[in-house]
């Protein structure tokens, strides 16, 4: 019987000098080690670039920030400027953990290529691959009233349902940094005794996956959080080239607090409502120490869908200026 290689994980991140900063599950979080070489500057953001510590893909890195990433052997490569695979490898056998022995039994199942869990796929009866013009009148109408523009359906892959369990709902998927799809956000276009439905977990979803990364890039100056998807397409119309996240409701998860940690500045447009409040405070905590935050003050009942792209634009220049204020006082 043969044995899976298991390496002491802490060990190595010690002998590179690499401070965890925090963890969650089997990651553990720190200032991204490939940052110099591929952005000519150190992190600034300890919560930019993990390392699994234990399990099938232990030693597996990857940063949301440069995009870096990849096996144990590589990033031994990398740090200490070694150029064969095997080299790294035998570097590596001072860290030998005791081996887990391989499985007797294998189970094969069909993952999503470049992602380690199950490939995720839009209920039946949902069509993302039209243009808007193209649609049924009563979806059409619908996305146009919410201000939708075609370039948007199609940079966003919007669709709809017409029937099924999503029947009546404009649908946005949600890919992720690698342009998989991971979950959708599906809106009522109509009554409803709920506006917003979510993949359940029967479906597999990627939970951590934030709308809007799929498109952000390598150097993250400024990113625009909102709740909704829609009120994410309505602040990037109202500010021409904005990069974009939605979080698909007012529960904060950690993951997408770290991801929006990799820019350097997040304004946030959570709804102006008891729930968006809360959204927008645990937010504060979580990205104070990484970035700088600004709260965008939206009109009494209403969010980014609901204004004009001017009227939107207004609030989110009158935070830009409030900001600007606060760090020249500083």
């Amino acid at each position: 019987m043969g044995a899976l290689k298991c390496y002491d994980v802490r060990a190595i991140l010690r002998r590179f000098e690499i401070e965890v900063t925090w963890e969650e599950g089997t990651r553990l979080w720190a200032r991204c080690p490939f940052h110099p070489k591929v952005l000519g500057r150190e992190d600034a953001h300890p919560g930019s670039w993990f390392i699994r510590r234990d399990g099938p893909r232990a030693g597996q890195s990857h940063c949301f920030s440069c995009e870096s990433g990849g096996a144990l052997p590589w990033l031994v490569m990398h740090l200490i400027g070694l150029q064969e695979w095997g080299s790294a490898v035998d570097w590596l056998d001072e860290f030998r953990a005791e081996d887990e022995p391989l499985p007797r039994g294998v189970e094969v199942r069909v993952v999503a290529r470049g992602s380690g869990r199950a490939q995720f796929a839009m209920p039946e009866g949902v069509v993302d691959d039209e243009p808007l013009h193209l649609w049924p009148s009563a979806p059409r109408e619908y996305a146009e009233s919410r201000g939708l523009a075609e370039s948007q359906v199609r940079r966003w892959s919007v669709g709809y349902a017409l029937d099924g369990r999503l029947g009546g709902r404009l649908v946005v998927p949600v890919h992720d940094y690698a342009d998989e799809l991971a979950n959708y956000m599906a809106r009522s276009m109509g009554p409803s005794r709920r506006r917003y439905l979510y993949p359940s977990l029967a479906e597999g979803p990627d939970l951590d996956a934030v709308f809007g990364e799929r498109h952000w890039p390598m150097r993250r100056e400024r990113v625009y959080a909102c709740e909704g998807a829609l009120n994410a397409m309505a602040v990037e119309r109202a500010v021409p080239g904005a990069h974009v996240a939605a979080l698909g409701g007012s529960h904060i998860r950690p993951l997408h607090a770290a991801k929006l940690s990799t820019f350097g500045e997040v304004f946030l447009l959570t709804d102006p409502d008891e729930a968006g409040e809360r959204a927008a405070n645990s937010l504060r905590a979580s990205l104070g120490r990484h970035c700088w935050v600004t709260r965008v003050t939206l009109p009494e009942g209403r969010d980014p869908n609901d204004l004009s792209p001017e009227e939107l634009r207004t609030c989110v220049d009158a935070a830009g200026r409030s900001s600007s204020d606060s760090r020249g006082a500083t």
